[in-house]
């Protein structure tokens, strides 16, 4: 008997099912992929480029039309992350993500209702006090192999001289995160500090 597929509820849920499905994306996939004409393909950049193939040039497909929501999560991620206009601590854990979490991260960003930079910025800070990722960046900054509570790391590795030099972690998991109340705290609009700050004050 022929088992029914999940169908997503939401934009960003569809956005992320159907990059997964695009790129051939499990939970063990890598960053990095060897590419067919040589050298490496970083699959973040390759979502990212897709996303914007479809909003500029119109889809190719007529599933493509799932990438179209995350035109303002496009925009808001080069502003603020390629061009590091945000917590250079909370840039590293997004550069940490394994593509399937980044593909969740878009998502997350379309179900937010980010539709420009100006959200984008508030969706980034908001991020940063989430339990799940400030516990990442914590861990990345501590001295010893105790990982961050409740951040779902196993024990960072310490790979350079001084003890606050952590250049690799494993990313978070992802049914960590509570989407419904961060869906909740973006939308009431609250100013929040960046993580830099938070964990500057906790020390």
């Amino acid at each position: 008997m022929a088992v029914a597929r999940h169908r997503p509820d939401t934009d960003g849920q569809a956005l992320a099912a159907e990059l997964r499905r695009y790129f051939r994306i499990s939970t063990r996939t890598r960053r990095y992929r060897k590419s067919p004409v040589g050298g490496r393909d970083d699959l973040h950049s390759r979502m990212i480029e897709e996303i914007e193939a479809v909003c500029v040039h119109g889809p190719a497909f007529p599933r493509a039309m799932a990438l179209k929501p995350g035109w303002g999560a496009v925009l808001s991620y080069q502003k603020h992350y390629l061009d590091y206009r945000m917590d250079p601590l909370l840039r590293r854990h997004i550069e940490l993500m394994s593509p399937w979490r980044f593909s969740a991260l878009l998502g997350e960003m379309v179900d937010a209702g980010v539709t420009n930079v100006g959200q984008g910025e508030r969706f980034f800070r908001e991020m940063g006090r989430q339990p799940a990722a400030a516990g990442t960046l914590a861990a990345g900054m501590t001295a010893t192999n105790t990982p961050g509570i409740g951040s779902g790391l196993a024990p960072p590795h310490q790979t350079a001289r001084g003890s606050r030099c952590i250049t690799r972690s494993r990313p978070y998991r992802p049914h960590l995160f509570d989407q419904n109340s961060f869906a909740s705290n973006f939308a009431s609009g609250d100013n929040y500090t960046s993580v830099g700050q938070a964990l500057i004050a906790d020390a």
